[in-house]
């Protein structure tokens, strides 16, 4: 009995060595995306008349490479209402908003489930199980929707990090997407038109647009503070 114990011991901490060192590694890769990829698509998508420029060489191609350009920036600390303002700016308001909700949706399919089929079993070595029952959010599915349509809805939240943790929660990947992208919609249609308006010469209009997604920000945090706390008093 004694060896048998000892080889499952020493399987476990080879296992969160493991884990430990993927971590690393995740971690450096996206500190490497960031300094390379991050400052110059940063600096392009503050740009609109950079973007258009650049999207024009590439032809009909051009599209799809905006697609991938707003997949890429889920990876890195770039704000999606950024790049969407300038796909109004560029395409239009509906076919801008058609684009980021196609890159929406393909990334955060990938992102959920890259994290449900690998990200799951490295929490699982730093968290058990049992100890993740525990946690109300693991719990309840009302209140994960509700978190989840909080999060999507109000510009400012960090949703990110809520796509990449959402995999980890045992919720159906169906139901995820179809509230957290009805709730991104109306930010993004509101981008859209704002980068729109402003391709337009109408900045009347687009600071109109552009205060009220501040607004909806500032609140947003606001909100996402109180339900912050709230959540943390319940765990």
């Amino acid at each position: 009995m004694k060896p048998r114990k000892e080889t499952k011991e020493t399987t476990t901490v080879r296992e969160k060595v493991l884990g430990t060192a993927i971590l690393a590694a995740a971690t450096a890769l996206f500190v490497a995306f960031t300094v390379f990829l991050g400052r110059p698509l940063l600096e392009m998508a503050q740009n609109p008349e950079a973007m258009e420029t650049f999207l024009a060489e590439w032809g009909a191609l051009g599209r799809l490479v905006f697609i991938g350009i707003q997949m890429l920036q889920s990876l890195l600390p770039i704000p999606l209402e950024l790049t969407t303002v300038v796909g109004g700016y560029v395409f239009g308001p509906v076919e801008g908003t058609l684009l980021t909700m196609c890159a929406v949706l393909l990334s955060t399919t990938l992102i959920f489930h890259i994290t449900k089929r690998w990200g799951a079993k490295l929490l699982n070595l730093f968290f058990p199980p049992s100890r993740q029952k525990k946690l109300r959010i693991f719990r309840n599915p009302r209140l994960r929707n509700a978190l989840t349509w909080v999060m999507f809805l109000i510009p400012g939240t960090p949703k990110r990090l809520f796509v990449f943790s959402a995999g980890l929660v045992p919720q159906s990947f169906g139901r995820f997407l179809l509230i957290s992208t009805a709730a991104r919609l109306p930010t993004i249609v509101a981008c859209n038109f704002g980068g729109h308006a402003i391709g337009e010469g109408k900045y009347e209009q687009a600071i109109i647009i552009l205060v009220i997604l501040i607004v909806l920000s500032i609140v947003g945090a606001f909100i996402y503070w109180a339900v912050s706390r709230r959540k943390k008093g319940r765990l």
